[in-house]
């Protein structure tokens, strides 16, 4: 009897039961507007699936209060060299504007920490010698020594993906902005790459570019570009589309980059020589040595013995600075009674001289001769 009269009343509260959820099950729920002052997320910008199974790098869209605006001068400013720390040994991140100095960034929503990649040091050398060659271009210092509290850029160079939450087939990361991003960190994740040195190379270039602005390009020989099978990468000094698997729109404006002329606005040129270093050596070092070593010898450096016959020779050996100059002639032909000239005629006037004495002196040694007698 019991058991009749609950049978009844059951089905009357099933049947409530029915006729409140039907109602529920015809309507879809409302959305819900967003408060008009709610944060924007972040931008992923990338594939983290791709189907080939090649991971890719990727970048997000960040909103830093501290970033300068996007305004470059025509001209390039030399400046301090532009240092790029590469962290093999990994490291702790924590949430906060990108600050290379105090590990912090923005691609973290909490604190995430990378272990080190165990690299051989060939390996490592490898990527390093690939990093110096992919930017001597351009204004920058290739280190892996943490330059600790100065100004610097790191790329760490570690880990996997899921070391940030991230899906599987990301092979980097960095911050984006139109304009640069000091002190940024950019993740490259090494163990997706294996023994592949010039893939993580190229991904750390990819990847610290983003943080100067670069975007995704369609030209397979730049590394910015998502697509293979062109060999090695460099950047390209070209007008390239923008996009990932399809061209699209910059996300800075336009529909075209050049990776080659951002790089060297943004980074400025390696100098070749110190701007303060002054003139070479030799500039305006005077005449060479022989240039005027001073006047060669006058021709007529000596005079030249006058005619004996010449009257103007008696004055022309006059000479105040020859002790012998002043000599009057009559000092020498006194003793023979013989005409001179000057000074230049002497050794001829004295030769005579000599002479005439020597024939005298023979007349008067000759005994004369005896007169005969006649008979």
């Amino acid at each position: 009897m019991r058991a009749c009269k609950l049978v009844p009343i059951l089905a009357s509260i099933s049947l409530a039961l029915l006729a409140t959820a039907a109602p529920a099950r015809g309507e879809a729920p409302a959305s819900q507007p967003a408060p008009a002052d709610a944060p924007r997320a972040p931008g992923f910008v990338g594939d983290p699936a791709p189907t080939d199974g090649v991971p890719r790098g990727s970048y997000v869209v960040v909103d830093d209060p501290a970033l300068p605006p996007p305004a470059w001068p025509d001209t390039v400013v030399h400046h301090a060299p532009i240092i790029f720390y590469l962290n093999k040994s990994g490291g702790t991140y924590v949430p906060g504007n990108n600050d290379a100095r105090t590990n912090r960034s923005t691609i973290v929503s909490q604190t995430r920490t990378i272990p080190p990649w165990n690299v051989s040091a060939s390996g490592w050398s490898q990527v390093m010698s690939c990093m110096t060659t992919m930017f001597q271009r351009w204004n920058v210092t290739i280190t892996d020594v943490d330059p600790g509290n100065v100004p610097h850029y790191e790329i760490v160079v570690a880990g996997r993906p899921q070391d940030l939450g991230m899906q599987a087939g990301v092979g980097g990361v960095s911050p984006f902005s139109c304009g640069v991003i000091n002190n940024s960190i950019v993740f490259t994740f090494a163990e997706v790459y294996g023994t592949n040195y010039r893939s993580v190379c190229e991904t750390n270039a990819q990847e610290i570019a983003h943080s100067f602005g670069l975007d995704h390009e369609r030209l397979c020989q730049d590394p910015m570009t998502y697509l293979t099978g062109c060999g090695a990468k460099s950047f390209q000094n070209v007008a390239a589309p923008c996009g990932e698997y399809s061209n699209r729109q910059c996300q800075c404006g336009g529909s075209t980059q050049n990776s080659v002329a951002l790089l060297d606005q943004r980074l400025g040129l390696r100098e070749t020589t110190s701007p303060d270093a002054g003139p070479t050596p030799m500039v305006d070092a005077g005449p060479s040595p022989m240039t005027d070593a001073g006047l060669p010898p006058p021709p007529d450096a000596g005079p030249v013995a006058p005619d004996a016959g010449d009257p103007a020779g008696a004055d022309a050996g006059d000479n105040p600075a020859d002790p012998d100059a002043g000599a009057d002639a009559g000092e020498i032909t006194a003793g023979c009674g013989c005409a001179s000239g000057g000074s230049g005629a002497t050794p001829r006037a004295l030769l005579l001289a000599m002479v005439v004495l020597a024939v005298l002196g023979r007349r008067r040694r000759r005994p004369l001769a005896q007169p005969r007698l006649r008979t």
